[in-house]
């Protein structure tokens, strides 16, 4: 059961079942948990007490709390069009960075860190512009992340942020993930293929925690997700974006809303309303064949009617390429899709893309910015990636 006011009853056997808001107010006045006679209360309590923390959390310690909504600055224009990666840095680092891509040179600049987690499947909610991924820990969690960037600077060290947890997920692993620019809805892809979603409403009013256990009881994520797709063709996407649109030529040429991934020289187009609609199509007009995963894809929709699209390849070699998935055509009875290089990009593993999608596009025209020569260098300050997490079955 979810828990979305202070004046709902606890939903464990919390000490005669006594209401939330009456306990921490005896919480706050007397600084200690108080015992029921007649039981052992202490667990539940501690857990109630997690809870308090994690509602805001001045009431019982006076400190700033993980779950604390700090929306990503999609409304500041230094901020705004980011293409960003989230990056898994395993040992010696252990740490998680959010990371900026430098346009000029390829690299990623860190700006929000967290120490000792792996994520994954994150994306930016385009209607409260807060951070959203899966955890890599067992059981997979849905969190929200917390980066204060109101005094950073591009340059400045990055900021260490922080994680709330909202709940579980059943599934082996969870390796892509994004919202729909048009109704908020969050979209996971598990392992095999097994698209999830998670609406709006239940996003915005799921309860946070500091602990992850105390999400994990409470279970709040798992009675409210649906599958919407099933299919192993969609297994090799590290990573996708969701986009309302009409593919010329491709399903009768009506508008829907789409899953789109790249993987090598293809991209992936899965209806999300018609299961059975899916297609490979062929890159065409990028100068050179890309290769292997895109595990960063970006969508950038200021115009909604014709979102740019941006697929980051993850082995440094062929940069940032764009699909027109507005442009597709028939050549010799294949379909084809134009696509551009736009930007390098250095080489990353264990990672996924995430920006503003209501913003226009930072990158120049597609076919305007020089192939890259040779691979950015794979290294940026201390950002040695040494674990991978979007392989394939």
């Amino acid at each position: 059961a979810k828990i979305n006011s202070l004046s709902r009853t606890f939903p464990f056997a919390f000490c005669r079942n006594v209401p939330v808001q009456m306990a921490l107010a005896v919480i706050v006045m007397v600084g200690m948990v108080v015992a029921v006679a007649g039981g052992n209360c202490q667990a539940d309590d501690n857990v109630l007490m997690q809870m308090n923390q994690d509602r805001g959390g001045s009431l019982a310690t006076g400190k700033r709390s993980a779950c604390d909504s700090k929306p990503f600055p999609c409304s500041n224009p230094a901020f705004a069009n980011f293409p960003l990666q989230q990056i898994n840095l395993g040992s010696p680092d252990n740490k998680v960075t959010f990371s900026v891509l430098d346009l000029t040179t390829g690299n990623y600049e860190s700006i929000c860190e967290i120490p000792n987690v792996e994520l994954n499947a994150c994306g930016i909610n385009p209607s409260t512009d807060e951070i959203y991924c899966m955890t890599r820990d067992t059981p997979r969690q849905l969190v929200r992340i917390k980066c204060d960037l109101d005094s950073f600077t591009l340059g400045d060290t990055a900021v260490t942020g922080q994680v709330c947890y909202l709940g579980p997920l059943d599934g082996p692993d969870f390796n892509a993930g994004n919202f729909d620019p048009n109704t908020g809805d969050y979209y996971v892809k598990e392992s095999g293929g097994i698209i999830r979603k998670i609406d709006f409403i239940s996003l915005v009013t799921f309860t946070g925690y500091e602990s992850a256990a105390v999400a994990e009881a409470v279970d709040q994520v798992k009675p409210v997700t649906t599958t919407v797709v099933s299919d192993t063709d969609l297994n090799p996407l590290a990573d996708f974006n969701i986009a309302k649109f009409s593919a010329p030529g491709i399903f009768g040429g009506a508008e829907d809303t789409y899953l789109v991934g790249c993987n090598g020289n293809k991209v992936i187009l899965q209806s999300l309303t018609t299961p059975a609609n899916f297609i490979r199509i062929t890159m065409t007009d990028f100068g050179a064949v890309p290769a292997g995963q895109s595990g960063a894809t970006w969508l950038f929709a200021g115009d909604t009617t014709n979102p740019d699209i941006y697929c980051a390849y993850n082995n440094g070699a062929n940069g940032v390429i764009q699909v027109n998935v507005t442009g597709t055509f028939k050549d010799g009875g294949q379909d084809k899709i134009p696509a551009g290089f736009v930007s390098s990009s250095r080489g990353t593993q264990s990672n996924d893309g995430l920006n503003c999608m209501k913003v226009d596009t930072p990158f120049p025209p597609a076919g305007t910015a020089p192939p890259p020569t040779t691979r950015p260098p794979t290294t940026t300050t201390t950002e040695t990636t040494t674990t991978t997490t979007t392989t394939t079955t």
